[in-house]
């Protein structure tokens, strides 16, 4: 809709003040200035320096031509008087060259000021916050000489522009008919679209494939090979009980293989790696107190392959929870706990059949906390807020940086596609997807959250096919009636 203000100002109010000088003293128009332009906005004013005739119309022309052929033309009424006049229009084309002048009609025939030329501006857009949200959220959109007609589409669904602030910013409210959970964010000037940015939608599917039928079993070791993933040993139900059993997942049925472990002594919380090496742990856990437990620490050392154990020797150190990662084909084994519970810093390689002890970690750590092997690296978050680096080249760890939130016990650590997932600290379901940029600031972006029993505890996890699967049991001390174990599904960039 065409927008017109109209100001009129008594010729009195303005002497010794005059623009233009006036050309005789009969009917003179002048155009005076122009004193706004923007993309599709104009502000104009003109002045009735003498009047010798009656007025029927006065006001100003547009055209694209200097003939002002198809000329737009904005009326003021027959309301004229000596003095200044003011007007604003909303509907010139951006980026386009006008002619301009002020008229007067009366006794049939028109008079004209001069005619002034100029070039509305082309709207733009400098920035978009936030980029990321659910539906129904707001965003802020800068820019410049946005107007009335300026439309928001996410992808080709049109968005509700909330509010205007002059021409430089719009309130837009997130649609939510999303197709993917990345969105390409368009303005629409004058018929023109623009792609602004691209929004994220807050993603993440959690689907529960099943309960797992095999009760609870923590600190477990866990194995992916190709289509099967295996986990074997752990406590139980039961605080002392460890288990003997071995369960194989066929990741193409979603069937479970039960095995007896044949070898080894049956422990939990040993040492593992995702090829199949495990050890230490413990045999035993005895209960003290409340708060106490002592731990019967192993040192057997084995390799899991397809259903068989082959013995390696002995471990450089007994631990409770101590971490395993593979290299280069080099295998390591740092940190855990004495049989009191205290955490340890150590750190060995095995290679060529033995073991080399390292540089101590910079930090004592155990296997409740997140940690996994990236871009070549071994990657550790620490009870500390610390993010520290395990580089094979140099054989040293390094702490590079702040993590952005407390580092609890329970939590994961996962690659999909080269992007990382971090959450699911004990007692929470918040789920993230972790950024590190050149300088090491780590940005933490919620995906959705894990949306069963926050009581539970992940037992093992791993990714196949671009999806995070998940087991989670009900955790010591949860007062819940019925303790469950879960098998879970995470499509990260699903929307839900």
């Amino acid at each position: 809709m065409n927008r017109i203000l109209i100001f009129v100002l008594s010729a009195l109010l303005l002497q010794g003040c005059f623009i233009n000088d006036p050309i005789d003293s009969s009917t003179v128009v002048l155009l005076e200035d122009v004193i706004y332009t923007s993309s599709n906005d104009i502000r104009v004013l003109g002045r009735i320096y003498s009047l010798s005739i009656e007025v029927d119309d006065y006001g100003f022309e547009f055209s694209t031509s200097e003939n002002f052929e198809n000329a737009q033309t904005i009326s003021l009424g027959s309301g004229a008087k000596k003095g200044l006049f003011f007007a604003e229009y909303d509907s010139l084309k951006e980026g386009t060259n006008y002619f301009l002048r002020a008229y007067i009609l009366g006794n049939g025939s028109h008079t004209y000021s001069e005619t002034k030329s100029l070039t509305t501006f082309k709207a733009q857009v400098t920035g978009i916050a936030p980029l990321f949200g659910k539906p129904g959220s707001t965003i802020d959109i800068i820019g410049t000489n946005f107007t009335n007609e300026t439309k928001v589409f996410f992808g080709n669904e049109e968005a509700t522009i909330s509010h205007r602030s002059g021409d430089y910013k719009l309130e837009v409210e997130v649609p939510g008919s999303p197709k993917t959970h990345l969105t390409p964010v368009y303005l629409e000037f004058d018929g023109r679209k623009v792609l602004a940015d691209t929004f994220e939608y807050v993603s993440g599917k959690w689907t529960m494939i099943k309960e797992f039928q095999i009760g609870k079993h923590f600190d477990v070791v866990q194995f992916k090979n190709g289509d099967q993933f295996t986990i074997g040993f752990g406590n139980t139900d039961n605080f002392n009980i460890i288990s003997n059993k071995f369960y194989t997942l066929d990741l193409n049925t979603l069937e479970w293989t039960e095995s007896d472990a044949n070898g080894p002594t049956p422990i939990t919380g040993s040492f593992y790696t995702n090829n199949g090496y495990f050890g230490s742990g413990s045999k035993q856990i005895t209960r003290l107190s409340e708060t106490e437990v002592e731990y019967n620490l192993a040192n057997e050392f084995w390799k899991y392959t397809d259903g068989t154990f082959t013995n390696m020797g002995m471990t450089p150190y007994s631990s409770q929870l101590g971490i395993g990662f593979e290299l280069n084909d080099v295998i390591y084994m740092a940190g855990g706990m004495t049989s009191s519970g205290v955490n340890l810093n150590y750190l060995y390689k095995f290679e060529g059949g033995k073991w080399t002890k390292l540089s101590n970690l910079p930090f004592p750590y155990n296997n409740s906390y997140p940690h996994l092997n990236f871009n070549s690296q071994h990657i550790f978050l620490t009870p500390n807020k610390e993010y520290a680096v395990f580089d094979p080249n140099t054989e040293k760890i390094e702490v590079l940086g702040e993590f952005p939130r407390v580092v609890a016990n329970g939590g994961i650590l996962m690659e999909v596609n080269n992007t990382l997932y971090v959450g699911l600290f004990d007692r929470e379901v918040s789920f993230y997807r972790m950024e590190i940029d050149k300088d090491n600031n780590i940005t933490l972006t919620a995906k959705n959250s894990f949306p069963g029993d926050k009581y539970m505890k992940t037992v093992a996890n791993f990714e196949h096919n671009g999806n995070i699967y998940i087991i989670r049991a009900t955790s010591s001390g949860a007062d819940v009636s019925t303790p469950t174990t879960e098998f879970w599904k995470f499509e990260p960039t699903t929307l839900n």
